[in-house]
């Protein structure tokens, strides 16, 4: 009798610790479709758009990309930046042979929505780190390849030239408007 009840104890503690580990380190990549992002442990965001996100592993991002979005605009895309990151309208999208600019906010000075300050860790990053871009049904994979800060009416980061590369980029210092921080990164082939 006591055999058998020590197997059962054994049995169960063993379902027990399987559960645990499948819920802890599986079920987050079946839910890869919802994503997050994350800045800190007490934000996070579900994204809303399922066909055009980034993911930062490194930062904890995972965000949906707005694309087409005007940059002179200033109604518009701060408008979009309340829900999303800002794809620049004409520049390239992840499909194509140029460079794809993203951006968004780094600071929540002013009530901006929940992707205020998504941006506020891009200064970590750091040459080789991975940055995946989702769109169109395909995952394009970036790796840093530099990161630099330009004064804001600097528009040669919007340059389309004949290299795939992303640019994001984000206001610097966090919490002012006179400068841009600017990381760009090279199409994994």
């Amino acid at each position: 009798m006591m055999g058998k009840r020590h197997l059962f104890v054994g049995v169960f503690v063993f379902i027990l610790v399987l559960a645990i580990i499948i819920v802890y380190f599986l079920l987050p990549r079946w839910n890869d479709n919802i994503g997050v992002f994350n800045i800190s442990s007490k934000h996070e965001y579900k994204v809303d758009n399922s066909n055009y996100w980034i993911r930062i592993e490194t930062l904890k991002i995972k965000a949906p990309i707005t694309k087409n979005v005007d940059g002179e605009n200033r109604k518009e895309y701060n408008d979009v930046l309340t829900r999303s990151l800002a794809h620049y309208k004409g520049s390239s999208l992840p499909d194509g042979n140029s460079n794809v600019f993203i951006f968004g906010h780094s600071s929540n000075d002013d009530d901006r929505g929940s992707y205020s300050n998504i941006f506020a860790k891009l200064n970590s990053l750091t040459k080789g780190d991975k940055i995946t871009i989702f769109y169109g049904g395909k995952y394009y994979n970036y790796y840093v390849s530099e990161k630099k800060v330009v004064r804001s009416n600097d528009v040669s980061v919007l340059t389309q030239g004949d290299k795939k590369i992303l640019t994001l980029m984000t206001c610097w210092p966090i919490g002012t408007k006179d400068k841009r921080l600017v990381v760009t990164a090279t199409l994994d082939k």
